[in-house]
């Protein structure tokens, strides 16, 4: 198991499935590259914090995934002013995973980028907001980037913060919906009411 401070990485080509995810460790920092695709599981809620290094913290290459499954809440949480970069694909689902930025250092805005290419999906039985639901330390802390692509199937708006306010800005991102319009509708509204009508001629 890796010690406190240790960066975890995994960088060989293949398919993992990591059970028993300790329900706290401290990270110097977690990549996720070539080749690998990573499903990380465990039997408790846990926290993965990540520290604030040289470089970037948190980083999904190209050709790479991390998958947060099971049913029971992984929290992958960076430290102030740590830095996220994804290139590759993420998808939280079977529980409330979150992906967690924290704003109150330097930078303070778009910690966690989803690059060209990179795609999000949060899948069935995935519950709650992805990326936090608090202004002072979550609210603009996550960009999707012009060519990324973001899926909704299950759970909450992306959005997390009660309007005019959001944890994610959209840069011309590619979304989808599945198969739950309805749902995702009603959650924009309730999170934007003055977009919904806006939404709703979209669905048009």
């Amino acid at each position: 198991a890796p010690a406190s401070g240790d960066i975890v990485q995994f960088s060989t080509a293949g398919t993992y499935t990591i059970t028993g995810v300790p329900t706290s460790l401290n990270a110097g920092g977690l990549r996720v590259q070539g080749g690998a695709n990573v499903t990380l599981q465990a039997a408790a809620a846990s926290a993965l914090n990540v520290a604030n290094n040289p470089g970037t913290d948190f980083f999904i290459a190209t050709g790479s995934s991390l998958i947060l499954g099971g049913t029971f809440a992984i929290t992958i949480q960076l430290a102030s002013s740590a830095t996220g970069s994804v290139d590759g694909s993420m998808t939280v689902s079977g529980a409330g995973h979150r992906l967690l930025a924290n704003i109150t250092g330097t930078p303070n805005t778009n910690l966690i980028q989803f690059n060209s290419g990179s795609s999000f999906t949060q899948g069935t039985g995935f519950t709650g907001n992805p990326f936090g639901t608090t202004l002072a330390t979550h609210n603009l802390s996550v960009l999707f980037r012009n060519g990324s692509n973001y899926t909704h199937q299950d759970g909450s708006n992306p959005f997390g913060i009660t309007q005019p306010n959001s944890a994610i800005t959209f840069e011309g991102a590619r979304l989808e919906f599945g198969n739950n319009l309805t749902r995702l509708r009603e959650s924009i509204a309730n999170q934007f009411p003055e977009e919904a009508a806006g939404f709703d001629r979209l669905l048009e």
